[in-house]
């Protein structure tokens, strides 16, 4: 699973976006998150929908091996980070301990999106490569 798949679960599995919602919370353009979903239905692990409210907009929604593979990859990222965390010091971890909260808040407020970010699908054969 590519990184760019792996995240698309992740906001698929936290909201049923539209494709406008999951290419802005990605940071994608229309065109690369279009391929990304096309490939991620031909592999069963994200379907779209129709919503209820508004028969002309499409919600994705993981299917069942999409919401199995969803949980596999956070267990995994749990798992990793959890071994990173276990070489820390015990004043790094209070050190993290405390900012990782201002972190975390910072990000709810969206203070961290002010400056954009480039489009992380401009090259998905480089991410697919790399990953």
């Amino acid at each position: 699973m590519s990184a760019q798949q792996a995240q698309l679960l992740c906001v698929v599995g936290s909201c049923l976006p539209t494709m406008g919602e999951a290419g802005s919370l990605m940071r994608i353009e229309k065109s690369s998150l279009s391929g990304l979903v096309q490939r991620a239905e031909l592999a069963g692990l994200v379907e779209r929908e129709r919503d209820g409210g508004d028969g002309r907009t499409q919600r994705l929604k993981l299917t069942a091996h999409g919401n199995v593979c969803a949980k596999a990859f956070k267990a995994a990222v749990v798992h990793d980070l959890c071994q990173i965390l276990e070489t820390l010091s015990e004043d790094d971890k209070t050190s993290l301990s405390t900012i990782l909260p201002q972190i975390v808040a910072a990000r709810d407020t969206r203070q961290w999106a002010a400056a954009p970010l480039p489009d992380a699908g401009h090259d998905e054969a480089a991410l697919d490569r790399a990953g």
